[in-house]
């Protein structure tokens, strides 16, 4: 048995392998062609750099990149399905903690954000691309992000076990991260930072039910519930700063 769970375990593991180098790939070619772009001084360019879409874009292909690797990487047998956890939803093993445990965390985050947010006076959205602007941008946002890791998981538990796999994941992800440089220049902003460390959070709340479940629904469930909550929060300050330093019109 020991040389067939050892190949299952270097098959996941070059799976997760692959997909953070072409991640990597992707982020830095990106950031190479936007700062070459910005040493052309025309008004074509300019306008380029300035495209409010490239965010967008951006992550509707990283969405589409992740899924779509998922996917292979499952029909080719390199991750399998019940070591990612998915699996059907058994919502008697999960109806006496998952509501209170979802309801917990969604409450968690409001009130942290609401603290958080109440001393600004902000007008700028600082959302990830704005994507808690948007009607599709939060989910899309909150869906990578589980897509994400799930990979991870899944390349990180036939190695390291069921209990710190999914916590090893949790700890590439965010290390990962920082080799973007609009990430790191996300972190010089005290309130662009502060939907990096709702990130974080969240992927560690999500990564202990993941954990007790073992499946991926669940884990997604919880992280939805947590980022819908503080995006609402978010959504409603930022429209309370932008009222109150709005000039009052003049009969």
């Amino acid at each position: 048995m020991m040389p067939a769970l050892s190949g299952v375990a270097m098959r996941a593991l070059l799976a997760g392998v692959v997909y953070l180098l072409a991640w990597l790939a992707a982020v830095l070619l990106a950031d190479a062609a936007g700062q070459r772009l910005a040493l052309r001084d025309t008004p074509r360019a300019q306008r380029a750099l300035t495209w409010r879409g490239w965010g967008y874009l951006a992550r509707i292909l990283g969405l589409a990149f992740t899924l779509g690797y998922l996917y292979l990487a499952l029909t080719h047998n390199y991750l399998e399905p019940f070591t990612i956890g998915l699996v059907p939803l058994n919502w008697q093993e999960v109806s006496d903690w998952l509501p209170a445990v979802a309801g917990i965390s969604s409450l968690w985050a409001a009130l942290l954000w609401g603290l958080y947010w109440a001393p600004y006076q902000h007008r700028e959205d600082h959302s990830p691309w704005q994507a808690y602007g948007t009607p599709l941008g939060l989910p899309a946002h909150v869906l990578n992000l589980e897509m994400q890791v799930t990979i991870l998981r899944g390349a990180l538990i036939p190695l390291l076990g069921a209990y710190w796999g999914p916590w090893a994941a949790c700890l590439v992800r965010a290390l990962v991260s920082l080799v973007n440089p609009a990430i790191r220049m996300r972190l010089g902003n005290s309130q662009a930072r502060a939907f990096l460390m709702l990130d974080l959070a969240v992927d560690i709340v999500a990564t202990g039910c993941f954990i007790v479940s073992g499946n991926l629904w669940v884990s997604l469930l919880v992280r939805t519930a947590a980022h819908f909550s503080a995006g609402a929060v978010h959504r409603l300050m930022l429209w309370k700063s932008r009222r109150s330093v709005s000039p009052t019109p003049t009969g």
